[in-house]
């Protein structure tokens, strides 16, 4: 009796994760010169990105983004200019809060500089 108890909890448990959550907060700081577009993606199952949270933010601005999504799916951030035609800087996020600078240069052309902020 007690080991098929034991059993069934174990077995419940098991059934559960598949339904776990992780939330994702990302807080930004802007430290260029000019607006960028950031936003938290995760894959879709048709292999595209998804947005799951995005936001714009001029020279100096900060913001926070948060998403809640499964455990096991990737979810990233990515940072480009606004009304730039460049790629978006991208950086794979982990669960729980994650702080950055975008740094960059070159007229708001090019590819933005994400840094992670450490934390003590």
């Amino acid at each position: 009796m007690r080991k098929t108890l034991l059993g069934t909890a174990l077995l419940g448990l098991v059934c559960l994760l598949p339904a776990c959550r992780s939330g994702y907060d990302v807080s930004i700081r802007n430290m260029t010169d000019h607006p960028i577009l950031a936003r938290i993606q995760g894959a879709h199952p048709d292999g595209a990105g998804q947005t799951l949270a995005n936001d714009r933010l001029g020279p100096g601005d900060r913001t926070s983004l948060f998403t809640q999504q499964d455990y096991l799916r990737r979810v990233w951030l990515e940072i480009e200019y606004d009304g730039s035609a460049g790629h978006p800087a991208s950086m794979d996020l982990v669960r729980g809060r994650t702080v950055v600078n975008i740094q960059g240069s070159g007229g708001g052309h090019g590819t933005p500089r994400i840094e992670e902020v450490s934390r003590p």
